[in-house]
């Protein structure tokens, strides 16, 4: 019963996990886009 348990806490956290991952890359996603949008015409400069 108690490796039933540490199993499902395990699943929680890596599902957790997944989510935080997925929310971070898609606000970093956006906001580079957001960025590279706001500068359209104009080439990087690097």
């Amino acid at each position: 019963m108690t490796t039933f348990l540490v199993l499902v806490a395990f699943v929680l956290l890596l599902l957790m996990a997944l989510g935080a991952l997925m929310l971070l890359s898609g606000l970093i996603g956006g906001a580079l886009r957001l960025l590279s949008g706001e500068r359209t015409g104009t080439p990087p400069d690097d």
